[in-house]
Formats: C-alpha cells, sequence, structure tokens
C-alpha cells in the first residue's frame, strides 16, 4: 500500500501518531479544525507532511522543566525532510516543546501558531532546515523564576538553516543561533529577554528525553538582517560565548532595556565563563540611532550609536 492522506478528526485523543503510521512515508496527515489533545511526545519517524486546517490546535500537557526531568516535545520529528505546517500548538500547563526537529534535515516548520509553550522550535541535528513564518508566545514564567529557560526558536546543532519571517514574544532568548551558516532575516522579537542571541548552548544545558544535549559549536557565519527586535529587558542582539564571523547588518533594534546590541567580550554574567566574540561585522545601516556596545575582539563596527565603555564598562 502507497502512501495516502489521512485526516484526523477534531477532538481526537492520542490519534495523531496512528495517523501517521497509517499514512506511511511520503503520505500526509491533516489535522482537523479543532483540538486534538496528545498526552505523550508525538514520534514522527517517516518523511511525510503534517498540516492542520485553519483552526486546529494540538494541546499538551507537558510539565514544565524544572521541576520536569525532561523538555518534552509535543512534535518530535525524527525523519527527513518533513513539513509541519498550519497548526497551533498550545500547553495546558506552560511546559514543552512545540516542534523538536532531531535528525530531520532539511525539514520545514511553517505557519504555525505556538502559545503558551516553555519552547517553540529546538533544532537538534539537522542541517538546512527551513523555520519560516511562525507565531510564537512562550510561557512567561521564567520571569517570575519558576523556570529557567524558555525559548522561541533555537537552532542548537544544525548548518545552514534559514530562519525567516518569524514572530516571538515574551521569551527569555527570542530566537538563539548556534552552529554555523544560518540566515537569521525578517523576524520580529518582542518582551524577550535578549531578543536575538548568537551564543553556544552549554553543554547538559538542555535535557531531552534522550538525554543531555549542548551545542557543538559557537555561532559562526551566520547573516543576520532585517530584522526587528524591541522592548528587551536586556538587549535586542547579543553576540557572546565565542560567536564569530557573523554579519549583523540593517536591523531595526529599538525601545530595549540595555542596549540595542551587544559584542559581548569575556563575561560571567550567566554564572560561567563565556569567551568573547570575535570577528563580527555589524552594520546599523539606516538605524543611526541604535545603541552599540563593543567588547568583543576584531569585530567591525559600522554607524550606530556607540556605547560609552567608561560609563558602562564591559563585563
Amino acid at each position: 500500500m502507497g502512501p495516502h492522506t489521512v485526516y484526523v478528526p477534531a477532538g481526537s485523543v492520542d490519534a495523531i501518531g496512528a495517523a501517521l503510521a497509517q499514512a506511511g512515508a511520503g503520505g500526509r496527515v491533516v489535522l482537523r479544525s479543532g483540538t486534538h489533545q496528545e498526552n505523550q511526545p508525538v514520534v514522527v519517524t517517516n518523511t511525510l507532511v503534517i498540516e492542520g486546517e485553519p483552526g486546529a490546535i494540538v494541546e499538551s500537557s507537558a510539565q514544565q522543566f524544572p521541576p520536569a526531568p525532561a523538555m518534552v516535545p509535543t512534535l518530535w520529528v525524527q525523519a527527513p525532510r518533513t513539513v509541519v505546517r498550519g497548526i497551533g500548538f498550545h500547553s495546558s500547563t506552560g511546559g514543552g516543546i512545540a516542534v523538536l526537529l532531531d535528525n530531520a534535515s532539511q525539514s520545514s516548520v511553517t505557519n504555525c501558531v505556538m502559545r503558551n509553550m516553555q519552547f517553540g522550535i529546538i533544532v537538534q541535528y539537522s542541517d538546512k532546515v527551513r523555520l519560516t513564518e511562525n507565531r510564537i508566545d512562550i510561557n512567561t514564567g521564567w520571569q517570575t523564576g519558576v523556570v529557567g529557560d524558555a525559548e522561541g526558536i533555537v537552532v542548537m546543532n544544525g548548518r545552514n538553516a534559514q530562519v525567516v519571517g518569524n514572530t516571538v514574544t515574551n521569551a527569555a532568548f527570542g530566537i538563539w543561533a548556534n552552529d554555523g551558516r544560518g540566515v537569521c532575516r525578517g523576524n520580529h522579537t518582542d518582551l524577550c529577554y535578549e531578543g536575538i542571541i548568537l551564543c553556544k548552548v552549554p553543554e547538559g544545558g538542555y535535557v531531552f528525553p534522550s538525554g543531555p544535549a549542548g551545542a557543538r559549536y559557537p555561532c559562526n557565519g551566520w547573516e543576520v538582517e532585517g530584522n526587528e527586535a524591541s522592548q528587551c529587558l536586556e538587549n535586542g542582539l547579543l553576540a557572546i560565548d565565542g560567536a564569530f564571523e557573523n554579519t549583523i547588518v540593517e536591523n531595526d533594534f529599538h525601545d530595549n532595556a540595555v542596549n540595542d546590541c551587544e559584542l559581548s567580550g569575556d563575561s560571567t554574567r550567566f554564572g560561567f565563563l563565556t569567551p568573547g566574540s570575535h570577528d563580527n561585522r555589524f552594520d546599523a545601516g539606516q538605524y543611526h540611532n541604535l545603541r552599540v556596545k563593543n567588547c568583543g575582539l576584531h569585530n567591525q563596527v559600522e554607524g550606530g550609536s556607540p556605547v560609552d565603555l567608561t560609563a558602562h564598562p564591559c563585563y
């Protein structure tokens, strides 16, 4: 029997996994408009399309991490070239990951809406993924210390990622870039702690159901262009922890509490030593009033309004 389309009716409970098996490799699963309850991770092991009709919502009850021992995904994609599109994700508890791409190179997540999740999309060992036009509103438990991490989009291990046209609000880190040669373009982060962060997830910083995880490489070779970051509690963009050879140009960073952009030197602000950024290129372009703090080595800074390092020393 070849691949085919399977429809999951509204009001389903723990039904998506069976629909994926029925559709088979190369098939298509369509979630009907309405709520679909999933109490365990939906593991995707075949390459296929998973999409929602307008108003289709997958609701999970994964607990927040910590105190939960691991970060539990709603969709755990373990097959390359998988397409996830047009689905709403909602957490009844404020915990969990909406979509974990894990050894799922060339997969895409597009036009999804993620609300009250602790994590939106995380990329692990997946190259050439496309994350486009998603709207992610993160649970704000991190603001009161209920949980630590709470991120919108994290490319942890995966080269040549395309992160384009997404909106992230209320995350600790809106968009977190690791590894190399990605593109971060046309995104909007708002009311985050750090809007965009070019940084290395420390080993063991994340814990998936499969075990502890961290980034292999610092953020390098990313093109960060045409984004907006506003009303962040610290920086619109922070390059730190050895971030190097990234190009940061023509971004509208504004109304952020500390700096619009910081190219960090060696720092212990996160409780451990993070090496400074180096050899990055920053160009404010038309945004002449953008506040730039450059504490790294051999960073090229053009335009903007430099922060006085005597009045505001580096860490």
